[in-house]
């Protein structure tokens, strides 16, 4: 029998194994490591996270013993994985590159290490990418059944969502928004890096329930002043 924790880490691989052309495995020895997000870093040797570091060998497979089988990236594959990730249009990421970061589709974010070039103490535009850093987000619904339970039975209030990094803060959000639009309140998210509804076009790919609308790439504070 499959271990939850072993199926969960897949679901956060397999969207990673469309970018890269191979299959990525998860083995009943790594799935002790899930986490809700897996930052993979490209600069020389592939490696990346599954609460504990790992690298990734040809097969697919991962390993925390770094020894030549394990797979290295070469200049050309690397810029070939950073303009795929740009949609192959450096121009239309720009803006979002000068934040240090690309939203794709499925709401995952690739934070990207590049050089700023300033005017005016102000960043008009990036070079020379020399690291990625790839985000995997997942769905939980119904994580937060008890929490809204315990906070809105008896109307709104404010509530400060706080943990460490990969703590599922945006999954638990995602979900509060979905559980609110269910319960038949009027949700609007204001998502700055498109993390959260996981906009493609004109769809919101992630379920936010059907009473949801969503600001995208809208700045938070922008919002509020005018809301």
């Amino acid at each position: 029998m499959t271990s939850p924790n072993l199926r969960c880490s897949q679901s956060l691989v397999n969207p990673l194994n469309l970018i890269f052309g191979f299959s990525i495995q998860i083995t009943p020895q790594s799935y002790q490591y899930n986490d809700s997000t897996m930052p993979l870093y490209f600069h020389q040797t592939m490696s990346g996270l599954l609460g504990k570091c790992f690298y990734l060998k040809p097969s697919g497979e991962i390993t925390q013993i770094k020894n030549k089988s394990v797979i290295k990236i070469s200049d050309e594959d690397f810029d070939s994985t950073f303009m795929r990730l740009c949609g192959h249009s450096l121009y239309s990421a720009l803006e979002s590159l000068k934040r240090g970061y690309i939203t794709l589709s499925n709401g995952a974010r690739v934070g990207v290490c590049m050089t700023a070039v300033l005017e005016n103490n102000n960043v008009t535009s990036v070079r020379d990418a020399a690291s990625l850093n790839i985000r995997i987000p997942r769905e939980v619904k119904g994580c937060s059944d008890l929490l809204c339970d315990y906070l809105f039975s008896n109307g709104l209030k404010s509530v400060l969502l706080a943990s460490r990094v990969s703590g599922g803060k945006t999954t638990l959000l995602r979900d509060i928004a979905r559980n609110l639009s269910e319960r038949m309140y009027k949700v609007t998210v204001v998502d700055e890096r498109n993390e959260i509804g996981a906009k493609k076009g004109k769809i919101i790919t992630a379920d936010l329930g059907e009473n949801t609308d969503v600001l995208t790439f809208y700045p938070k504070d922008a919002v509020v002043a005018k809301s």
